[in-house]
């Protein structure tokens, strides 16, 4: 925004109609064009929404002020449900059997060797079994 229009000061001797006129007139479109300027930053933000643009950016309260201690119903980051710890789950699985799986197609010439990579696979197998 702009500064306000500041007028000079004019001694009481040099006030004539014509000026006091001139000067209530300025006030007048000082005013105006102020609410306008408004008026415009108004319909610029709704343009802006209605393009899905972002606007101007909204300042959220400092939460200083506030306990730190957890609201109740809120589990801080150190507070975790039981079971909830990361562990390794493969090394607890028992491995039925194990297989080497060979390449479809050969291996070309320019290739490089980068390593084999263990998978572990879980399946669930249901069969029929009688019993007498």
């Amino acid at each position: 925004m702009k500064p306000p229009i500041v007028l000079p000061s004019i001694p009481a001797a040099e006030r004539t109609p014509l000026v006091e006129t001139l000067l209530s007139l300025i006030e007048g479109l000082a005013q105006r064009v102020k609410k306008q300027e408004e008026d415009i930053a108004q319909l610029k933000d709704e343009i802006r929404a209605l393009k899905g643009q972002k606007g101007p950016p909204r300042f959220k309260p400092s939460k200083m002020d506030e306990k730190t201690e957890p609201h109740q119903g809120q589990q801080g980051k150190d507070q975790r449900r039981p079971g909830s710890e990361k562990r390794s789950k493969n090394a607890e699985l028992v491995i039925h059997d194990e297989q080497i799986i060979a390449l479809a197609m050969p291996i070309p010439e320019a290739a490089r060797f980068k390593g084999y990579r263990d998978v572990v696979i879980q399946d669930l197998i249901i069969r029929a079994h009688n019993t007498r």
